[in-house]
């Protein structure tokens, strides 16, 4: 391997990496302030307090969850599509030649 081709996997590395860890971070915030929005909601509306941690927690994970799914399928979307930082990533349609089923 050349050192030119070196630096842009690292530098693809690095660019995967700042947006996953930005993705890892966005969703248990999103997700929190979701469960709070919700719980504060229930708590107005007169819901019982153990009812109000049930529901908002599992909202609220729930939206964590969808977040990191979808923002991890954008970024991945995103690579395979699209040039990144001059590399084309591609699927492989075919299976390698050691894992054919017979």
């Amino acid at each position: 391997m050349n050192s030119s081709f070196d630096k842009r996997i690292t530098k693809l590395t690095v660019w995967i990496f700042w947006r996953w860890v930005l993705i890892s971070l966005l969703a248990p915030i999103l997700g929190a302030c979701s469960g709070f929005i919700l719980g504060f909601v229930l708590g107005m509306s007169g819901v019982h307090i153990d009812n109000i941690k049930l529901i908002s927690g599992l909202v609220g994970g729930a939206i964590g969850l969808c977040v990191t799914f979808f923002g991890l399928r954008f970024l991945l979307r995103k690579a395979i599509e699209n040039r990144v930082l001059g590399l084309h990533l591609e699927m492989n349609k075919q299976p390698p030649s050691g894992l054919e089923r017979y």
